[in-house]
């Protein structure tokens, strides 16, 4: 849902607001087994945004701003994470999140 915003807002307000709405509207069309994933970029990283995911069963997946130490400190726990992947002995976590 796209929102016209002045300047002085954060980009994320209303977002929750909007969620109140769009998830029940998505569940009484498709029941309440549907899996409902939120993805946004890093300007919706807040609390409070995914506490209301979390406490209503919805998945979300928010990029983060790049951040060159934190990135230095798990480079090798990605890798590794890589290579389990690719030697089978793992599911990619992508893989698992969109399965049907």
């Amino acid at each position: 849902m796209a929102q016209l915003r002045d300047c002085k807002r954060d980009a994320s307000d209303g977002t929750v607001e909007a969620l109140q709405k769009i998830v029940p509207a998505i569940r009484q069309r498709f029941g309440n087994k549907v899996r409902i994933i939120v993805r946004a970029d890093s300007g919706f990283a807040r609390d409070v945004i995914m506490a209301w995911c979390e406490d209503n069963a919805v998945f979300y997946c928010f990029g983060l701003a790049r951040n060159e130490r934190l990135g230095e400190q798990l480079k090798s726990n990605f890798e590794g994470l890589r290579v389990q992947i690719k030697e089978g002995k793992i599911e990619s976590p992508c893989r698992k999140l969109y399965r049907v």
